[in-house]
C-alpha cells in the first residue's frame, strides 16, 4: 500500500525544509539542537545526534519528527496494543516502556507508555502507524532486515 498523500508530503516537508526553519528560528545553539526544539528529551537529543552522525540526516531534522508524530514519545492514544502485528510486536522491548524502563527513562516518560500508546489510530491502507517516529509496519521490517549487524526480519516476501 502507498503511504496518504499527505503523509508523503508532511515527511518532505520535514526533511526537506526542516533546515531551512531552523536555520529562520535562529540556528542551532552551542550543542548543536535547534532552539525550536528545546523541550526535547535530552536522552533522545544524544540519540537523534548519533543517528544523524551515522545516516548523515541533521539530528534537528530526527527529532523534528519524533515531534512532530508523537511529542517526542510522550503521545497517547490509547489504541490496543493488538494494532502493531504480532511480529513487529515480538521485537518491542516492553519493560522498557514501563515505568522506570531504558525507553521511558530515555524520554522522560516516569509513567511509561504503552505499545498501544504509539499507535495512530488512523490507518494508511491496511496499516496503522506506530511508535515515536510514526512508522509503517511494512516499512519497519524492511528497514530492520536491511540495518547492519540485525537479524534478518521475516517480511512474509519471497527474496527469490
Amino acid at each position: 500500500m502507498k503511504p496518504a498523500p499527505i503523509l508523503t508530503a508532511t515527511i518532505l516537508f520535514l526533511v526537506v525544509l526542516a533546515p531551512a526553519l531552523f536555520a529562520a528560528a535562529g540556528g542551532a545553539n552551542g550543542s548543536g539542537l535547534s532552539p525550536a526544539l528545546a523541550d526535547a528529551p535530552r536522552g533522545l537529543v544524544s540519540v537523534a545526534f548519533q543517528a544523524g552522525q551515522t545516516t548523515g540526516i541533521d539530528g534537528n531534522v530526527l527529532l523534528a519528527i519524533a515531534q512532530v508524530e508523537c511529542n517526542y514519545g510522550r503521545c497517547r492514544s490509547g489504541q490496543p496494543d493488538d494494532l502493531v502485528p504480532d511480529d513487529v510486536r515480538a521485537h518491542v522491548d516492553a519493560a522498557a516502556l514501563q515505568p522506570g524502563g531504558a525507553t521511558a527513562a530515555l524520554l522522560g516518560l516516569a509513567d511509561g507508555r504503552r505499545i498501544g500508546d504509539w499507535v495512530n489510530p488512523q490507518p494508511v491502507g491496511a496499516e496503522h502507524a506506530i511508535s515515536l517516529m510514526q512508522f509503517l509496519p511494512s516499512t519497519w521490517r524492511g528497514e530492520a532486515a536491511a540495518a547492519p549487524g540485525r537479524p534478518r526480519i521475516p517480511t512474509g516476501r519471497s527474496t527469490r
